[in-house]
Formats: C-alpha cells, sequence, structure tokens
C-alpha cells in the first residue's frame, strides 16, 4: 500500500534532519563530557608550564590521565557507537594516537631535564589533536581564523574567533564574551577584547607568557577555549617564562678581590622582553671591561627556578709567573 503524501513527506524529513545531523558531526554527550574536560586540563597544564609552576602542570597532567581513561571507555560505550556509525572506528583509532601522544607529553613535563621549548612542543601536539578530535563530534562554538595556531601566540598578535552555530554555519549576532588571564599572567591584553555584529571576536595578546580563558555564548550556545602565550623572544640565555612582577638585583665577587653580596636595585617588571634588554646592556658592559689581553672569560647562565636566575661571568688572566681569577656572580630574585 502506497504510503499517504502527509506520511512520506515526515519520512523524507526525518532522513534529511538525519543527513544534516551527520553532515555537521554527532552529538554524543557521553564521549564530547570527558573529552572536554581532557582538553581543559591539558590547557591548564600548558598554563602551568608557561608559568613555570611545574608541580602544578604535573598534577594537572595527573587527573587529566584519569579523565582520558574516561574517554577511553566512552569511545567503546554501545550506544555512543551507535550514535557515532561509521565514525566510531576512526575516532577510536584518534583517540589512541591522542593517548600516545599524551603520554610522550606527560613523561616531557616530569623530566626536569627537558626544556621548557620541548615540553611545550609536546603539549601542544596534544591540545591540537584533542581539538581536531572534537571537531568531528560536531561544530564547535568558536574556531580560530588561524586554525594552524591551535591558541598559541606570541605577545601582540592579533587574534581573531568566528562564531558557529549548531550547524556549523555562521553565527551572525553579537556574542558575549569574557576573557580571563591565568594565575596572575598577562597572557592576553584584556582591554583590547571586541565584539562583532557579525559574530567575530577580535583581541591582542599580551606582553607576558602564560594562558588566558576564553568565555563564549551566542546563537544559543556556551563554550570555553584557552589561549596560549609563549612570551616574549629573548636571547637564549634569557628566561623564556618569567613572569611579569618586581624583581631585586644584587651583584656579588669572589677571588682577586671578594664583594660580599650587593643589592644593585629593585625593578617592577611588566615589560619581561624590555628587561631582558636593559639586563644584556648591563652584563655586556662588564664583559666589554675584561676583555683585554691576557684575559680568559666564561659565562654561565642558570636556569629560572621560579624564584630566581643568575649570570655568573668568570675571568682569568695571566701575565709571566702571575695569574689571577675573579667570578663575578648577578643574582635576579622575584620579590613581589
Amino acid at each position: 500500500m502506497e504510503k499517504p503524501a502527509i506520511v512520506r513527506r515526515a519520512i523524507g524529513l526525518v532522513v534529511l534532519a538525519l543527513v544534516v545531523a551527520r553532515a555537521a558531526g554527532a552529538q554524543v554527550p557521553a564521549v564530547e563530557t570527558p573529552l572536554q574536560g581532557f582538553l581543559d586540563a591539558v590547557g591548564n597544564a600548558i598554563a602551568q608550564v608557561l608559568g613555570n609552576d611545574g608541580g602544578a602542570a604535573s598534577a594537572e597532567l595527573t587527573g587529566a590521565r584519569t579523565i582520558f581513561a574516561e574517554l577511553e571507555t566512552a569511545v567503546q560505550d554501545p550506544n555512543a557507537r551507535a550514535a557515532l556509525g561509521k565514525q566510531a572506528k576512526h575516532l577510536e583509532r584518534s583517540i589512541t594516537a591522542l593517548g600516545r601522544a599524551f603520554g610522550k607529553a606527560q613523561a616531557a613535563v616530569d623530566d626536569p631535564r627537558r626544556s621548557l621549548k620541548r615540553k611545550l612542543k609536546a603539549l601542544k601536539t596534544v591540545y591540537a589533536r584533542c581539538l581536531k578530535v572534537a571537531s568531528r563530534l560536531g561544530p564547535p562554538v568558536i574556531e580560530e581564523a588561524r586554525a594552524r595556531s591551535a591558541g598559541f601566540h606570541r605577545p601582540g598578535d592579533n587574534v581573531t574567533f568566528r562564531v558557529l552555530a549548531a550547524d556549523g554555519s555562521p553565527c551572525n549576532e553579537t556574542p558575549t564574551v569574557t576573557v580571563e588571564n591565568q594565575y596572575s599572567s598577562s597572557a592576553v591584553d584584556v582591554s583590547s577584547l571586541a565584539t562583532h555584529a557579525d559574530g567575530t571576536i577580535t583581541l591582542t595578546m599580551g606582553s607576558g607568557a602564560g594562558g588566558a580563558r576564553v568565555i563564549v555564548t551566542a546563537c544559543g550556545r556556551s563554550t570555553t577555549r584557552l589561549l596560549f602565550n609563549y612570551g616574549p623572544k629573548v636571547r637564549h640565555w634569557f628566561p623564556r617564562n618569567l613572569p611579569p612582577g618586581t624583581y631585586e638585583l644584587s651583584y656579588s665577587a669572589s677571588g682577586e678581590v671578594d664583594i660580599p653580596k650587593t643589592i644593585l636595585g629593585t625593578f617592577p617588571v611588566d615589560d619581561v622582553g624590555q628587561f631582558a634588554q636593559e639586563l644584556e646592556v648591563l652584563f655586556d658592559q662588564f664583559a666589554t671591561a675584561y676583555k683585554v689581553p691576557g684575559c680568559r672569560e666564561a659565562v654561565h647562565h642558570s636556569r629560572f627556578d621560579g624564584s630566581k636566575f643568575s649570570v655568573t661571568l668568570s675571568v682569568a688572566c695571566a701575565a709571566g709567573p702571575v695569574s689571577v681569577s675573579e667570578t663575578m656572580r648577578f643574582t635576579i630574585r622575584k620579590v613581589g
């Protein structure tokens, strides 16, 4: 028996709705919830690494490991696999690869011998892969115009977000946005935030290393995304993760002449890059003063340990049977 026209029309609408849903991505809360939790935990760890708090970063990743186990279980759930359809196997493989990348990143963060650059590179890989997995489950609420950045930027970079509706089309309404710098960082210049009637969001990265939380509501949807600031480019010896604050500069010397610790001054530091340049000029002046025939010099730089770092200049001079040496140390300590 031929179905009535109204029934055929209803069936057609249902089929169309299913096609649109598949095109937009499968909405599977059982998978989306732990995936978002994992993304947030990894993002928090990145912000902690940028803030030079390795212990807090390690704790965040331990929590992320627990959430990731929940994600692995969720993607195996029969109901979730049915909702995902043909995407299920591909998503499972992507999550397995994500787990391998996460294991490497966690090992890098927990290894004190690894440089900040190596740790951030490993974490960025995890964060970017997680964003890609999330995009397969449905259109994000916001997407960055520079997709390859994965939210990582330099001071002064201009960032543009596009806001999307539930079907992936542009959300043409002015979004409600809040930007919060994390852990006292200056990752984003909050005053630069601007929202536009076409649904776009623009802002400018701040002057210091760290992370910022971007909270967006538009077209009936809300989300939170993180932005990360590598911090200013400085010479290789200067700590890239030095946070803004108040610093004490002291000087001491030992050898032919002994000079006890002497405080040269206390300085408020808002622009880390400018501070680095000023210190470079100071150290170069001292180094130049000892560049004389018969003298050899060596420079050693210590890493920033969360409270201080130092620059040590060693000079050894010889003239016939006579030799003298002197070691000068500059210590830069965060005091506020």
